[in-house]
């Protein structure tokens, strides 16, 4: 059958091979995708990033989501040295998309590990002197990078993490958005009944636990779940420990101890 989220929102993407296969990536982006309609699941949430060279469309990946999601209002956010923006956004929107995080930014590891975690903000209520008030993380977090910076570990092992390849024609943003807004009912009419597949699997699947190696351990659940319920478990298993191998490298990526280890082996 054909699929027009997969045709217009999923195969554009240029997913780089890895230890994961293209198709293997489109199914874990798909994944994340339908997890965004079951945040009461996610009391920790995975940071999708989308890494590459400039030409990989990596922003407009993110950019066709939100708009196929919220409409033509949404766009993507542009870091500032101002964390409160941040704040403002992962407070008071479902879907946060952060464009070109390349800079390195004193505080932006410390919000993206409290925004997969589930936290809250605090901050001091105006017009008082000492009165906190706390504003609970709503978003799930997206963000692009050409050059990623946030490789602490704990940010690494909470990224759900993909390399795209940069591509050899392009079209005109305006003329594929076009698309998709004309196409956006038939797209949300399949999304609504696959949703309706998935909360029967979750719902088989409810007193069932899966181990893992990912420290994503409530989009595993989640993955696997399904996955099971449609009698491929094995495999998301295995497509998930594979992307925990990914989080390690990413990690480790520019450790000059890495380096000289890789140096001495060769």
């Amino acid at each position: 059958d054909t699929s027009a989220f997969t045709e217009l929102l999923v195969n554009p993407i240029p997913f780089q091979e890895g230890d994961l296969a293209l198709g293997e990536q489109r199914v874990l982006f798909t994944m994340w995708f339908y997890a965004l309609f079951f945040p009461e699941l996610f009391p920790t949430r995975p940071i999708l990033s989308l890494v590459g060279q400039s030409g990989s469309i990596k922003t407009f990946a993110l950019k066709k989501v939100g708009r196929l999601l919220f409409g033509d209002s949404f766009d993507v956010m542009q870091l500032s040295t101002d964390p409160k923006d941040f704040d403002a956004a992962v407070t008071n929107s479902p879907y946060v998309a952060v464009d070109n995080s390349d800079t390195r930014i004193d505080w932006l590891d410390d919000r993206l590990a409290v925004a997969a975690t589930g936290g809250s903000i605090q901050r001091r209520e105006l017009y008082t002197t000492n009165r906190l008030v706390q504003y609970p993380i709503v978003a799930s977090v997206a963000v692009t990078s050409r050059t990623p910076h946030f490789r602490r570990e704990d940010i690494a092992d909470r990224l759900l993490l993909f390399y795209l390849a940069r591509l050899h024609t392009f079209a005109p943003e305006a003329e594929l958005l076009r698309d998709l807004q004309r196409r956006r009912n038939e797209i949300m009419t399949e999304v609504v009944g696959h949703l309706q597949e998935i909360v029967s699997a979750l719902r088989d699947q409810q007193h069932e636990t899966y181990p893992t190696k990912l420290r994503m351990a409530d989009f595993a659940s989640f993955a696997l779940k399904i996955a099971h319920a449609q009698g491929w478990g094995e495999r998301m298993h295995s497509m998930l420990t594979r992307m925990a191998g990914d989080q390690v490298s990413f990690a480790l990526e520019g450790e000059p101890v890495r380096d000289l280890l890789e140096m001495w082996l060769a």
